[in-house]
């Protein structure tokens, strides 16, 4: 199953591919005896995955999640370009200055050695030893939070979704569960849940989320805390945009669960009632539109998972 599509904003634009296409070293040839080789994986693919673990500051292991191609291919072939010096060349020529590449911090270019782990995980790794040893207790804390990730799908969309968010949680080795297959499966035992909720029609909820919905009202959640995502459609639908989203903080605020992850309205046009907050400035949770705006989805998502994390420090913080 493909869970990026190609204009997700993960693979490389078709001009900066035609640029950096050119100064790709010459792949080495090798014949084996009884001539069983594997063919070597297309440039472009491998490209996606190494700069997909670059720009996101992974473990090459997370490209598990995505149908690109398996971690070692990728973690071999980039040690190749590093060694035949495929970036400094693209640095040589202004190519790291493209806008799809400036997220990745550059600067283990000048390294000699090849890093086992991604540079931007290893720098990130170099800058929490330098953290004070009172943040600590809580550096212990995160490592052990309990995540999961819940969502109904149709179309395709959230699921989607939910493995990219799982992507961008992978430190906490979270757990993904389709409510159709699994439905609310050990939901209580989490310590921060991730619920995708996608609205249908004009303001309906997605039918395999409305089969579990009178369990979902029995889960006890004192314990956990709750994000909300779901996609809708804006555009077609602005009156009831997300209403499925809103009916679930409904019901999970009638219960006392605490909901974190709410969203600026700011660069939407409409919204339920039940989807914005009394004051309309903010979503209940992350909105989304994957037909008007898929090509900001993995932004967005990125900035609210940010977010709904520095809002479990704080609210940690407040409890010690």
């Amino acid at each position: 199953m493909t869970y990026f599509p190609k204009d997700d904003g993960q693979r490389i634009p078709d001009d900066l591919w035609d640029a950096m296409r050119v100064h790709l070293p010459c792949s080495p040839v090798s014949v084996h005896p009884l001539g069983c080789h594997r063919p070597r994986l297309c440039d472009r693919l491998v490209m996606d995955a190494v700069l997909f673990v670059l720009r996101n500051g992974c473990y090459w292991n997370a490209l598990s999640l995505l149908d690109l191609c398996s971690s070692s291919s990728a973690h071999r072939r980039f040690i190749e370009w590093k060694r035949l010096g495929f970036f400094h060349r693209l640095r040589e020529v202004g190519l790291l200055e493209h806008g799809f590449l400036k997220l990745i911090d550059w600067r283990w270019i000048e390294s000699e050695s090849v890093p086992v782990r991604t540079p931007v995980r290893r720098w990130r790794m170099q800058v929490s030893r330098a953290v004070s040893q009172s943040a600590a207790p809580y550096c212990q804390a995160e490592r052990t939070l309990r995540v999961a990730i819940y969502y109904g799908s149709s179309s395709g969309n959230t699921e989607r979704i939910a493995r990219m968010l799982a992507g961008m949680l992978h430190r906490y080795r979270p757990a993904v569960r389709d409510v159709a297959r699994d439905g609310l499966i050990d939901a209580g035992r989490y310590d921060l849940l991730f619920l995708g909720i996608p609205t249908w029609n004009e303001g309906q909820c997605q039918p395999d989320w409305w089969a579990v919905w009178p369990g979902l009202a029995q889960l006890d959640l004192s314990r956990s805390r709750v994000a909300l995502f779901g996609p809708g459609d804006q555009f077609g639908y602005p009156d009831t945009y997300c209403n499925a989203m809103g009916m679930m903080h409904a019901l999970l605020s009638q219960r006392q669960v605490r909901c974190l992850g709410q969203w600026p309205a700011a660069g939407y046009r409409g919204g339920s009632a039940l989807a914005l907050c009394q004051d309309g400035t903010h979503f209940v949770g992350l909105a989304l539109d994957e037909e008007a705006q898929g090509d900001q989805t993995h932004r967005r998502l990125q900035t609210w998972v940010r977010q709904v994390l520095a809002e479990c420090r704080q609210l940690d913080g407040g409890e010690a």
